[in-house]
């Protein structure tokens, strides 16, 4: 196992790398200048426009810039905001905590949808159930989650006024509240991933109640429901498993879209609000801190996988 979690941080540093170049190079074209946001773009004398572009290092090459700030990363440090001047590392542990209960949220969400619908929709295959079941999880890959998002906020905020449309409480001081505020962004992200894993728990379940071990436990007398719940489920589950892993990642990239949405102050709000103010700095860090969330929470699928089947071997 040491061994296998050696390699998969080997595997991390080029991986880091490539994406570290590729950020920086794509936010280097978007047209615009940080320079021109912080200070406007006519009021300014050059000589105070060009004391700012030397404080930023922004008047160095394209290759010292990366490597002077790949060097401070090495050291800890993620640079500061040139928008604020607030440290990136601080921006990102105040606003990271609330995109995780987002997607930890919404997962939840996926589940309680997903198991009982694919279970139901593999056990009556080809009937009403199952038929419905498929066109719930259709809708749910289908649709887009801003739009979803704008329908939710217009049946349950505008029309109905049963929850708030937009808005963040803390969880701790105000659990109440902020749960009346996750409602929506959970169920927006939570129903399009519901799509993809209901799906998936159908095929699992399908292809377990066809192997010979449930065919024996059928043989037994035992009844179907024990069949299912005792023997099959728990093997059809095991693929299940690396599909939510994946998805809880997938959770954060989609949440940049949701939380523009419903005004939730997380990651994907700061990494929007950073690119329209050019904060090259906050983008950066943000991208690599998500990106070694992503291949850390894949790491822990692959280590749950063979721990819920020792058949398979970490290799």
């Amino acid at each position: 196992m040491i061994e296998f979690l050696a390699r998969r941080v080997l595997v991390l540093i080029p991986v880091l790398f490539l994406m570290s170049v590729i950020v920086f190079g794509v936010l280097r074209l978007i047209p615009g200048d940080p320079v021109d946001v912080m200070m406007g773009s006519d009021q300014v004398d050059a000589e105070a426009r060009q004391a700012l572009r030397h404080e930023l290092g922004l008047d160095l090459s394209l290759p010292h810039q990366y490597l002077r700030w790949v060097g401070r990363v090495g050291r800890g440090d993620l640079g500061r905001s040139v928008r604020n001047r607030e440290s990136v590392l601080a921006l990102i542990a105040d606003k990271l905590p609330k995109t995780l209960l987002l997607a930890t949220a919404s997962a939840l969400v996926a589940l309680a949808v997903a198991l009982p619908l694919g279970i139901v929709a593999a056990v009556r295959r080809n009937t009403a159930a199952d038929y419905a079941a498929m066109v719930i999880a259709l809708l749910g890959v289908s649709v887009p989650n801003f739009w979803l998002g704008i329908l939710l906020v217009l049946g349950f905020a505008l029309g109905l006024g049963w929850l708030p449309s937009q808005g963040y409480a803390s969880l701790i001081t105000h659990p109440g509240e902020a749960l009346q505020y996750l409602v929506l962004p959970a169920l927006t992200l939570g129903l399009a991933m519901a799509g993809v894993v209901t799906r998936m728990v159908r095929s699992s379940v399908l292809e377990a109640i066809g192997q010979d071990y449930v065919r024996t436990a059928r043989a037994k007398g035992l009844s179907e429901r024990g069949v299912v719940w005792k023997h099959a489920l728990k093997n059809a589950l095991i693929p299940t498993v690396t599909v939510v892993g994946l998805q809880f990642g997938t959770l954060l990239g989609g949440a940049v879209v949701v939380e523009q949405v419903f005004s939730w102050p997380g990651i994907g709000w700061l990494v929007v609000h950073s690119i329209f103010a050019r904060d090259y700095p906050v983008v950066q860090g943000v991208t690599l801190v998500v990106g070694v969330l992503f291949v850390v929470i894949n790491t822990a699928v692959d280590v749950l996988y063979s721990a819920l089947d020792p058949r398979v071997r970490v290799a």
